[in-house]
């Protein structure tokens, strides 16, 4: 490989479900990360060089790249996170967003902004408000097919492009298990 050797490599080294393609980050005296595809053909290939940090969330088997780049400060804490997709070109898919979650089905993204408003933006850069006073995503759901969140202490999940209530959450912490078979979503308190 065509890369920096003093560089520290960083946890950032996804390969494809296939396994043809493979991205990686490095970081170069600290203050340069540069983010790399490479395939089985032997293909290396500099996608990004720059001062922000990348966090990689998924690559797909035609060689697409869904990454975070982040903007950090003292102490490893972040300014600003972009939405950015690669596909022979980078693309900004939203700036400055607060959480977000990844649609792997469609390459899309929701994310939440500082105004508490959540959206969703799409491969085409097409963005939709889904909904607002949004607090935050449900992170501990064992369904990955769809997406949860908070707002005014319950928990909602989009429907048909729609926000559909599943139950009130008494607080931060509890577990949402979904049984695709059934259709139905437990809530699980241990407290």
């Amino acid at each position: 490989l065509d890369m920096p050797r003093n560089a520290e490599y960083t946890s950032a080294c996804v390969v494809s479900d296939e396994g043809n393609y493979f991205v990686l980050t490095i970081c170069e005296n600290n203050d340069t990360y540069s983010l790399y595809r490479g395939n089985t053909e032997g293909e290396l290939q500099l996608i990004q060089k720059s001062d922000k940090d990348v966090e990689v969330h998924n690559l797909s088997d035609d060689g697409m790249v869904n990454y975070v780049e982040m903007t950090t400060a003292e102490y490893g804490i972040i300014n600003e996170r972009n939405i950015m997709q690669y596909d022979g070109e980078i693309r900004c898919l939203a700036e400055n967003v607060n959480q977000y979650q990844w649609d792997l089905d469609t390459n899309g993204v929701y994310f939440t902004t500082d105004e508490d408003k959540m959206y969703y933006v799409t491969k085409d850069e097409s963005r939709i408000l889904v909904d607002e006073e949004v607090t935050g995503f449900v992170t501990n759901v064992l369904d990955e097919t769809s997406v949860y969140y908070y707002k005014d202490g319950r928990c909602y999940t989009i429907v048909d492009d729609a926000p559909y209530y599943v139950c009130n959450m008494y607080r931060e912490g509890c577990e949402l298990i979904y049984d695709a078979k059934m259709s139905v979503t437990y809530y699980y308190d241990r407290g």
